[in-house]
C-alpha cells in the first residue's frame, strides 16, 4: 500500500512574487496539506530563498507527484529534499 505520513520538504525557490503561492497550489492540487511553512529572509541580491514545508498526513505518491510538478514548473533551484517524519 501507499505510505501515509507527515513529510518535511526543503528547497530553494526563486525569489519572485507568486512562487510560494504556486508551490502551495500544486501541493493542494495533489491533496497535500501544509501544516507549517518557513521562508528565510533573503539578501537583497539573492535569486533564491530557502523554504521548509511540513505537511499534514499525506500519501507518499501524492507528495511525489506534487514535487515532480513543482520541479517541472522551473521555480526550484537545485534539489528538493523530502523526508518522512516519524
Amino acid at each position: 500500500g501507499d505510505i501515509v505520513s507527515k513529510f518535511y520538504v526543503r528547497c530553494l525557490l526563486a525569489d519572485r512574487p507568486g512562487v510560494f503561492g504556486n508551490v502551495a497550489s500544486i501541493l493542494g492540487k495533489h491533496s497535500v496539506s501544509i501544516k507549517a511553512a518557513k521562508q528565510k529572509a533573503a539578501s537583497e541580491d539573492a535569486k533564491a530563498v530557502p523554504v521548509v514545508i511540513l505537511t499534514h498526513d499525506a500519501k507518499a505518491s501524492d507528495l511525489s507527484a506534487a514535487l515532480k510538478e513543482i520541479r517541472e514548473s522551473g521555480v526550484v533551484m537545485g534539489e528538493i529534499v523530502s523526508l518522512k517524519m516519524i
